[in-house]
This record gives structure tokens, sequence and C-alpha cells, in this order.
């Protein structure tokens, strides 16, 4: 990284857990984007 870079890091399950029919994978991976920067 460059001086004065930053990164945000975090890791994060979806709310809600288990099979989940109803949402789509890309819907999942932004459902624990969204977790871990909260």
């Amino acid at each position: 990284m460059k001086p004065k870079s930053i990164a945000i890091v975090g890791a994060a399950e979806t709310t809600r857990l288990g099979v989940i029919p109803d949402m789509s994978q890309i819907q999942l991976h932004a459902d624990a984007a969204l977790n871990a920067m909260a």
C-alpha cells in the first residue's frame, strides 16, 4: 500500500442464516458486505 492509503477490512455473514432460496448469490454477497461495513 502507498503512504496515506486506507484499507477497510471486515468479514460478516448474511443477515439470515441457512438456505435462502429467495436471494441470488450476488444478493447474498452484497448483504454480507453491507453487514461487514456496519
